[in-house]
């Protein structure tokens, strides 16, 4: 390996260079080095957390790691949740263009409104969050996402098999869309689960406890 460039600087802070993540990170951004054509030896995933309305701090990491020019320096995703879909809009090459979302969009009635929940319906609507907001609003460049050298890992909830499944080929716009979707149906508030690819499925997180363990086992 060659010789460690000297830690990037941001705008805020300067990234510590003593870990050997991050040493690699900083490596492969001073070379240019590109997914799938890695010359280190290295497999560094990135993996990112949802929770809902929470995947605002998820978002805003990715975003700065966008503002440090890092976004090409890993190799995959492993994500569920608000965090899958932060990741796409990441492959897409949107940070704080996506992160806005959460409260231009979000913030509504159209999006959640416990109101609806007198009338049979769910409080929360991923009908809004995806054919409206994601298609619309602040459009998901769904062809550079399903074209990113860079492997994006989503997990969802089989609620037949009752364990984590993890889609990783996409072979279109909408099996993307449906699995982005399923990830993150969210128990209840969300509605029926997502009835995908012969099974119904809920969010991600309802039975992984984090997307750090497929990412483990993918080495």
């Amino acid at each position: 390996m060659s010789a460690l460039p000297p830690p990037i600087e941001g705008k805020y802070m300067r990234i510590p260079a003593t870990h050997p993540v991050v040493q690699v990170l900083n490596l492969r951004q001073s070379e240019g080095s590109l997914p799938g054509a890695r010359t280190d030896g290295y497999r560094v995933g990135l993996v990112v957390e949802g929770g809902g309305m929470r995947g605002i701090i998820s978002g805003a990491m990715m975003a700065t790691l966008m503002d440090r020019q890092l976004e090409h320096s890993f190799d995959a995703i492993y994500a569920f949740s608000s965090g899958a879909i932060n990741s796409a809009y990441f492959l897409a090459g949107l940070g704080w263009y996506a992160l806005s979302i959460y409260y231009d969009n979000l913030l509504s009635r159209a999006f959640l409104d416990i109101r609806r929940i007198l009338s049979g319906q769910s409080a929360l609507s991923l009908d809004y969050a995806f054919d409206v907001v994601v298609e619309t609003a602040k459009p998901l460049d769904y062809t550079t996402v399903l074209t990113s050298p860079i492997e994006l890992h989503i997990a969802a909830s089989s609620i037949q098999k009752l364990k984590p499944r993890i889609f990783t080929h996409f072979a279109s716009k909408e099996d993307l869309k449906m699995e982005l979707k399923a990830s993150a149906c969210i128990p209840l508030a969300a509605g029926d689960p997502i009835a995908y690819d012969g099974d119904h499925f809920l969010d991600g997180g309802l039975l992984l406890d984090h997307p750090l363990l497929p990412a483990l086992e993918d080495g």
